[in-house]
């Protein structure tokens, strides 16, 4: 049996930057706003919601969440 990578991913490298304050929710939820906008099939899922995760991400910076394991990481489901 292969033995299976248990290094961290993106997802936990970036919310410990976020956690670290090496990087902001914001930050974070503008540069993935910025890969949708480039991503012309998904374009739209994430207008939907752009501005709504913005204001959260920014509360998040302001402490008023806890930190959990994807603490200000944004994340898109698609569900078809």
């Amino acid at each position: 049996m292969a033995e299976v990578d248990k290094s961290p991913g993106p997802l936990h490298r970036l919310s410990a930057a976020a956690r670290e304050g090496r990087c902001s929710a914001a930050t974070l939820v503008s540069e993935s706003s910025r890969s949708l906008d480039q991503a012309t099939s998904l374009a739209v899922v994430g207008e939907l919601a752009a501005d709504e995760v913005l204001r959260e991400a920014k509360r998040i910076d302001e402490g008023d969440h806890p930190l959990g394991r994807l603490f200000g990481t944004p994340l898109l489901v698609n569900d078809p």
